[in-house]
């Protein structure tokens, strides 16, 4: 095998560049109150920017903001009244964690092997959760 060839065949096994160079950006959240409770009204939309399901999406968050809550037909109803200041850091805070690679800081990473790793699609670093 030359040179060519393998330079080709190394090539074709590295991951596939994903999106432009643009800085990501996190998205904004929409709440409003609903009683003695807070609604995240674009949950539904988050969940897909983020690539994340609901489920999953859901549980962390909840367990950032640390309160209870429920995925309703409208988005997500966090149990307590929040600022959208808070929930905006604590969105912020989840993304740096679950969602950007430390290494490239794209967000195309996806959480294998059980929740136990964040791998980067971009550029192929992997970090324990």
């Amino acid at each position: 095998m030359n040179y060519e060839e393998m330079l080709n065949r190394g090539r074709s096994s590295m991951p596939k560049e994903t999106g432009d160079n643009h800085r990501f950006e996190i998205p904004k959240l929409k709440a409003r109150l609903v009683g003695n409770k807070t609604l995240i009204q674009n949950f539904k939309e988050l969940s897909f920017t983020l690539n994340r399901s609901e489920n999953l999406l859901s549980k962390q968050l909840l367990k950032e903001i640390g309160t209870y809550g429920t995925i309703e037909k409208q988005g997500l109803l966090l149990n307590g009244k929040f600022s959208l200041v808070f929930l905006n850091q604590k969105l912020k805070d989840y993304c740096k964690k679950y969602i950007l690679c430390e290494k490239c800081n794209r967000p195309d990473t996806k959480i294998i092997k059980n929740g136990t790793f964040l791998k980067c699609e971009a550029c192929g670093f992997t970090k324990p959760l």
